[in-house]
């Protein structure tokens, strides 16, 4: 009898274990994959413009998709598991003090793994450089674009070195279109980096690169 008993509160604790497991595992097959973001377009955008993510996990239901630039809330326009097109909400690119905006989708409490960068179109762009068949050690170099900032301090140029170390150079002249910088000693050809800092402690900053050929 006692045997027979304790058989039963076995076979009890037995099929519990078993509906917890199977609970568990419904469980987590239920859990949707995070959001992915693989593009964003377009690039350069004012607040109040559409841009159009494109990824996976996504939701079709329009509610169920909540996306931030800089944390502020925008307006999901259409939506799929694929796309989804949406308002930039106004203060986005204020918000952070640069002309750029992370972006993050959440999904149903699942939030996306990687955000990407929304730029205003103010925020720096490198069109050309001159003089155009390349430069040599010591030439005046001059950067074309849109987006510097009139303080020379704000912009430095990173050029591709030799070593591990690239070779960081402050411009010389500045304008909203136009940087001019001297290449330096010890500088091959390869890409070269614009870093422009938006505070006087040179925390914040933002890149632009473009290819430079070095001449002996």
């Amino acid at each position: 009898m006692s045997f027979h008993i304790r058989g039963r509160k076995l076979a009890r604790i037995v099929l519990s274990n078993v509906l917890l497991v199977s609970s568990v595992a419904c469980h987590q097959e239920s859990v949707a994959p995070a959001p992915t973001i693989t593009s964003i377009d377009p690039q350069f955008v004012t607040e109040s413009d559409t841009v159009v993510l494109s990824g996976n996990y996504f939701s079709a239901s329009l509610s169920d998709n909540k996306v931030t630039f800089n944390g502020m809330l925008g307006t999901v326009i259409t939506a799929s598991a694929t796309a989804l097109a949406v308002n930039v909400p106004a203060g986005s690119f204020a918000r952070a003090g640069v002309p750029a905006a992370e972006v993050s989708v959440r999904v149903a409490n699942q939030a996306s793994l990687q955000n990407v960068l929304l730029k205003a179109t103010d925020y720096p762009r490198i069109s050309q450089l001159l003089p155009v068949g390349g430069v040599r050690v010591g030439d005046k170099l001059t950067i074309i674009g849109q987006g510097f900032l009139p303080n020379a301090a704000s912009s430095e140029v990173l050029f591709p070195s030799a070593g591990q170390s690239a070779l960081r150079v402050g411009v010389s002249s500045v304008s909203s279109s136009q940087l001019q910088v001297v290449v330096p000693a010890g500088a091959v050809s390869g890409a070269i980096w614009l870093i422009t800092y938006y505070d006087v402690a040179k925390t914040k900053y933002i890149s632009e690169t473009i290819p430079l050929s070095v001449n002996p």
